[in-house]
C-alpha cells in the first residue's frame, strides 16, 4: 500500500480540484467510482480500490513544487550542480518554508529535497 499520508494529501488535492465543479470527473465520486456511493463511503467501504484510483490520479497530476513554479517564471535561472537555483528559496520570495534549510543556505543536494526547493508550492488564492 502507498504511504498513508501521501494518499490522504493526494485525495485532498483531488477534492480541491473537483469540488468546485460538483465533483464531476473525480475518479472516486459517486458518478465515477462504479459503486454509486458518495466518495467518503466509497473510501471507507472499498479502501484498496479507492487507494488505487487516488494514487493513479496523483501520478497523472503531480504536485507542483516551488522549484517548478520558480522555473516557470525564471526558466533561465542559473542552477547549481544538483539542479537547484543558486539562491535560497527564502531569499527569492518563498519565506514560508516549513523547515529550516538543511544546506544552511549553501549549495547542497538537500536543496532539492522536501526542505527547500522540493516543497509543494502554496496555492495562490
Amino acid at each position: 500500500m502507498a504511504e498513508y499520508l501521501d494518499v490522504v494529501r493526494t485525495k485532498d488535492r483531488m477534492c480541491d480540484m473537483y469540488m468546485s465543479c460538483g465533483c464531476s470527473g473525480c475518479p472516486i465520486s459517486q458518478y465515477s467510482n462504479g459503486e454509486n456511493e458518495h466518495c467518503e463511503a466509497y473510501v471507507k467501504d472499498h479502501p484498496a480500490k479507492a487507494e488505487r484510483k487516488i494514487t493513479a490520479w496523483g501520478e497523472k497530476n503531480p504536485e507542483k513544487t516551488i522549484l517548478d513554479e520558480f522555473l516557470e517564471n525564471y526558466p533561465d535561472a542559473p542552477l547549481d550542480q544538483f539542479g537547484a537555483p543558486k539562491a535560497c528559496p527564502n531569499t527569492v520570495g518563498y519565506p514560508d518554508l516549513s523547515r529550516v534549510c538543511a544546506g544552511g543556505g549553501t549549495e547542497s543536494e538537500d536543496c532539492l529535497g522536501t526542505c527547500c526547493w522540493g516543497q509543494p508550492a502554496k496555492k495562490k488564492r
